[in-house]
């Protein structure tokens, strides 16, 4: 599954009234962020290039704190949508 099937995925539970399956999405979502970066850490560790090592250590930084706002915003959503859910 890619990056947007999730989000229109994520969308979809939102506006369909659908909590398990907007958390279903939205960890499948972060666990594909999750292997970016893993892989993204392993090509850090075997590059020799700083330049690289320095743009790819910065983005993968914004990944990880995107991927915190993805998880606040989709429990956010989901706890104003279903209050008595939590």
């Amino acid at each position: 599954m890619n990056l947007s099937s999730l989000k229109g995925l994520c969308e979809d539970a939102i506006l369909s009234n659908k909590p398990i399956k907007l958390v279903e999405h939205t960890s499948a979502l972060v666990r594909l962020a999750n292997r970016v970066l893993q892989v993204a850490k392993q090509e850090m560790e075997n590059s020799e290039d700083q330049t690289f090592i320095t743009v790819l250590n910065k983005t993968t930084q914004d990944l990880h704190a995107g991927m915190d706002l993805v998880l606040l915003r989709g429990n956010k959503v989901e706890r104003q949508k279903n209050p008595s859910y939590f």
